[in-house]
């Protein structure tokens, strides 16, 4: 189905498996994929990759459900050849010239227009004193022009900032791509069909183009912004199709991309509603007040210079002409100064005038981009004049703290572990990390950096950059800043999560991930234990896990019952404290299940009759009867 491609002239591309490209499925087949997935979908995935599913559909594709595509430039942008970008046209800002115009339009500057025009070569031709008469239409005109270029310019220079704010805003969007076996952060734009898509809930949810299901663990996606249901849709084997525009609201996963940009489904949506829609150039209420008042001057002005003209009328002409009636009439046409009607006509046009207000859309604009200007030095741009209006009515702005007022660079502050609190800001020669290796018992610091490695998800990493050697976040702040307590330690996170069986890549079936969500306010992963049975490590909100816990590891590595006087205690003494200091507060703790043969256990999905989530649902058996490990205190600078 669908039209043949062209590859560019002279160009053979080859997949990373080695298959020519011609042979790859055609963007008008995986576009129909995506058009049928409610109901035939599946279907038509069967019949695609005879039955092979998404992983073959994968290979078909030249890329790897494990390790991705290869990353090539060549091999990418000969993709975005055939399948297309993931990328929009942008609509080019106006030119000087075109907003000039559009700022002709106002209803205000017309009137001044025609009154300067008519008032102009009237006063030259029939004025009695032509020395002053350009002054008044040419004031008029002055003034015209002062308030086009000045909103022209302001709206000329904004569009652009804002085209260079939007671009950096596109650049910054990023999401975390396979490739070459090792996840890669990508911006939006240069994600390709063909390659494999991490996302989960919490920090990488926006789903940015079309795909399959490859893996996943308790993934639902809100899909109400396509449907109208406001229930999450759940995605697994049998309901595979991921949507552009979607919001992952929980789980994990991956999934192939099939169709990016306008031949996604809500690219399709885009291109057909949005793409060409003209921007509202309906006025704000401060103009149409402003026009308003200016129409009502206007039309008392003009009744004005209307009734001033036929009172002069009637006293300069008519009034005279009766007066000096005779015996041969009351009227004679030829000794009536005609003339005087010009004067008159003129002093008409200069009470209408004096009557329209020509310098109060000039203050408007003028004070407009003064305040434009005064709102950019505080670092809020302004696109339109008239937004200053919306803006200077505001009374209360509400801001997300974390990444908005601070720098969302988390770091790990302090911690609580072993009955004894260790803080960064308590020995200024040697980081937290190395006080917690040189100070605590080899057992408990290796299972308390397990533990953070195990219980984090893929996406989290951090990143090092070769040229200035810092290191920098990818993924969910909060995780980052427990992997870079570990990197402090002295422990390579990614080497603790490949040999972890049930945790690396290739063993990910052995394991059993409890992905985190508001609802929940925590995350688990439960791993096979080399002795048999399994080990659930949880991470979440201190006051969560902590009344979860049956017992707490001492300094020696002994596990102690945790009694609820004991529970309040740790909340006084160290989460208030910790809280007190704006700490994030994250609580780790572990449980061991002797009796669980698989990640398929009935024991590990089993829920407990009487604890429940923040939500009021059921908890996980396997989430509760917990030994604490330690409470961590977590800050994120202004």
């Amino acid at each position: 189905r669908g039209m043949p491609r062209q590859a560019p002239s002279g160009f053979q591309q080859l997949g990373d498996d080695g298959t020519d490209s011609e042979s790859w499925p055609q963007k008008m087949q995986l576009m129909e994929l995506m058009d049928e997935r409610e109901s035939g979908g599946l279907r038509l995935l069967s019949d695609l990759t005879g039955g092979g599913g998404a992983e073959k559909l994968a290979s078909m594709l030249g890329s790897s459900a494990g390790s991705g595509l290869s990353g090539e430039a060549a091999d990418l942008e000969h993709r975005k050849v055939l399948f297309g970008a993931n990328a929009f046209r942008e609509k080019e800002p106006k030119s000087y010239l075109e907003l000039v115009w559009d700022a002709l339009h106002d209803a205000v500057l017309i009137m001044l227009l025609v009154l300067a025009a008519v008032q102009l070569p009237t006063e030259l031709v029939f004025g009695k004193d032509k020395s002053t008469a350009w002054i008044e239409p040419t004031a008029l005109f002055l003034s015209v022009f002062i308030i086009v270029n000045v909103s022209s310019a302001t709206d000329y220079v904004k569009e652009r900032q804002f085209k260079s704010l939007a671009a950096k805003l596109n650049q910054s969007n990023k999401k975390v791509v396979v490739r070459r076996g090792e996840q890669t952060e990508v911006t939006d734009a240069e994600i390709v069909v063909g390659d494999v898509l991490a996302f989960n809930a919490h920090s990488l949810a926006s789903l940015p183009c079309d795909g399959v299901l490859l893996s996943g663990s308790d993934v639902k996606v809100d899909e109400s912004s396509l449907t109208g249901e406001p229930d999450p849709m759940p995605k697994t084997a049998e309901a595979p199709f991921c949507v552009s525009g979607t919001d992952v609201v929980s789980g994990s996963g991956r999934m192939l991309v099939v169709a990016v940009g306008p031949y996604s489904v809500s690219g399709k949506i885009k291109m057909a509603v949005y793409h060409d829609e003209e921007e509202d150039d309906e006025a704000s209420p401060l103009f149409v007040k402003l026009n308003g008042i200016v129409e009502d001057v206007f039309k008392v002005g003009l009744a004005a210079a209307v009734f001033c003209f036929l009172a002069m009328v009637a006293l300069g002409i008519v009034y005279p002409s009766f007066r000096g009636c005779g015996e041969e009439g009351c009227w004679d046409f030829l000794e009536v100064e005609w003339l005087h009607l010009i004067e008159y006509m003129l002093t008409a046009i200069t009470v209408l005038a004096v009557a329209v207000p020509e310098g109060l859309p000039l203050a408007v604009n003028l004070a407009l981009a003064f305040s434009s200007q005064q709102m950019m030095a505080q670092n809020n741009l302004v696109k339109h004049l008239d937004a200053c209006e919306t803006m200077g009515s505001a009374t209360t702005i509400c801001s997300d703290k974390t990444g908005t007022l601070t720098a969302n660079r988390m770091s790990v502050r302090a911690v609580r572990v072993g009955g004894v609190t260790y803080s960064a800001a308590g020995d200024s020669k040697r980081s937290l990390g190395r006080q917690l290796v040189e100070l605590l018992p080899e057992k408990l610091a290796h299972l308390l950096a397990h533990l953070i490695c195990v219980d984090t998800m893929d996406e989290s990493f951090l990143e090092v950059n070769e040229a200035t050697g810092a290191t920098g976040f990818k993924g969910n702040p909060t995780e980052c800043a427990l992997l870079s307590l570990v990197a402090e330690m002295g422990y390579d996170y990614a080497a603790l999560r490949h040999d972890t069986p049930g945790r690396s890549l290739a063993t990910a079936a052995r394991g059993k991930p409890f992905m985190f969500s508001s609802k929940r306010k925590m995350m688990s992963w439960a791993v096979p234990l080399p002795r048999g049975g399994y080990r659930v490590y949880c991470k979440g909100a201190s006051e969560i896990v902590i009344a979860r816990c049956d017992a707490m590891l001492s300094a020696s590595g002994e596990a102690a019952p945790l009694s609820d006087a004991k529970r309040q205690q740790l909340m006084e003494t160290v989460v208030r404290p910790f809280a007190g200091e704006a700490y994030r507060t994250i609580a780790l703790a572990y449980r061991d299940l002797p009796g669980v043969k698989s990640a398929s256990s009935k024991e590990l999905e089993a829920t407990h009759s009487t604890m429940t989530n923040a939500d009021g649902s059921a908890a996980y058996v396997a989430e509760t009867g917990l030994t604490l490990l330690a409470l961590t205190g977590i800050a994120d600078p202004l």
